[in-house]
């Protein structure tokens, strides 16, 4: 009867008579020893707490990625939209062909009046954008003023990108674990007191 179980089961064991009893032979294939060790036991538990280390290491490393990738992306779509905006400025060579003047449709229906936007018109409502200032300059040396031109562009482009880094989920985060780093600080010190 045992035997037939044991078959059925798909195990191989087979009983031997010995002694004139049944005999199961040793299992030596997945026998296990065990052996205390001290040192392996303080291992396994101060284990956790290396391997939480080790998890928020990896963490803000990945985190600084991010926010490292998101700058590039970031200053890419900028420089795109540098681009985009210096092909819409007039070219002085061709500026005397581009007539400022108003001019007026009338229709049947209604009357269209198309005239170029100044300035002054766009601040008082709040838009800002730039002078469309024509500089004719001559190849040579650097003026100062050339130097002072590009650092207000490189510290205007550097602002917009800061504004838009602030936006990302990456930095959020970051700052959230900053945040919170230093609530328990806070909370740290007031309970020592």
């Amino acid at each position: 009867m045992a035997c037939k179980n044991l078959k059925n089961n798909g195990v191989n064991n087979k009983l031997t008579k010995q002694k004139g009893g049944n005999y199961k032979p040793k299992n030596r294939q997945t026998k296990v020893n065990l052996i205390f060790d001290e040192k392996a036991r303080k291992e396994y538990l101060t284990g956790f707490r290396k391997r939480k280390a080790e998890r928020r290491k990896k963490f803000n490393e990945n985190l600084k990625k991010e926010i490292k990738s998101e700058r590039k992306r970031l200053q890419t779509e900028l420089r795109e939209d540098i681009k985009k905006s210096a092909s819409n400025r007039r070219i002085p060579e061709i500026e005397h062909l581009i007539e400022d003047v108003a001019h007026v449709y009338e229709l049947p229906e209604h009357t269209v009046k198309i005239e170029p936007i100044l300035d002054s018109q766009i601040r008082n409502e709040n838009l800002f954008l730039g002078k469309n200032e024509v500089s004719l300059e001559v190849p040579g040396p650097e003026t100062s003023q050339t130097l002072f031109d590009k650092k207000k562009k490189t510290k205007d482009l550097n602002r917009q990108m800061n504004k838009k880094l602030l936006k990302t989920k990456a930095f959020k985060r970051q700052t959230q674990m900053v945040r919170d780093k230093s609530r328990k600080k806070g909370k740290h010190l007031k309970n020592k007191k």
